[in-house]
């Protein structure tokens, strides 16, 4: 009967989310059914691999965007810039492990696993010989999946898992470090460190991306396009 309650539960938060969905995307879906297919139906198959990530294990870490060669990454800034994405990745898997443990939070915990397994292979697909197959079978057969064109847009499924992983797994290890020590000075110690290295470690390894060091900075159209535009609009 408990079983039953959390199913409808969980059925109902997922149609409503599917519901939101669909309302926030319908811009491009409408537009999508209504061409036909369209572009996508034209993308040659030099397209997959033209977008592809740059590698699989720096997709996997959300880095190589397929375009990323040009601007700078962590690695450019820190040498050894890509460890501080493994303790992240350590919370990520140890909140995997607690909320498949979990009563409370199991289906939840599978459901962003497997997000994050198939989110992950569609990103480095095109990449890694054991899937590329399938790969190619989708990019010849299913329109939709060329609309994506640009294997990296999957990563943002992915981050999602992550983020909703690795916030489990701190919680989980706050907890664990609460029962560990015995006074309450020690246990609010432990805790700000942890917390405050959880909080710091995301804003290091994406340090590039507050306005790529100066290679993305504001700038003003053209005075020609602003003739241009006026003529246009007349």
């Amino acid at each position: 009967l408990l079983l039953r309650k959390h199913m409808k539960k969980s059925f109902m938060m997922l149609a409503i989310s599917g519901a939101l969905f669909l309302c926030l995307n319908l811009f491009w879906i409408a537009r999508f059914l209504e061409a036909g297919g369209g572009a996508p139906a034209n993308m040659p198959l030099q397209e997959m691999n033209y977008f592809a990530v740059s590698s699989a294990l720096e997709a996997l870490s959300l880095r190589g965007f397929w375009c990323s060669q040009p601007y700078l990454d962590i690695s450019d800034l820190i040498s050894f810039g890509w460890i501080l994405f493994v303790p992240l990745l350590g919370l990520v898997t140890f909140g995997a492990f607690s909320m498949v443990k979990s009563d409370r939070a199991r289906w939840l915990g599978i459901g962003f696993v497997a997000l994050a397994v198939l989110s992950g292979l569609l990103a480095i697909g095109p990449k890694v010989d054991f899937i590329s197959g399938f790969i190619r079978f989708l990019w010849e057969n299913v329109s939709v999946y060329r609309a994506f064109r640009d294997s990296y847009k999957f990563v943002g499924l992915l981050a999602l898992a992550y983020a909703f992983l690795g916030a489990y797994g701190l919680q989980s290890l706050l907890k664990i470090l609460y029962a560990t020590f015995e006074t309450e000075t020690s246990r609010r110690l432990s805790i700000r460190i942890v917390g405050a290295t959880a909080l710091i470690l995301p804003v290091l390894y994406t340090l590039p991306l507050f306005g790529l060091w100066g290679q993305m900075p504001s700038t003003t159209y053209p005075a020609d396009w602003t003739k241009v535009r006026a003529m246009m609009d007349e």
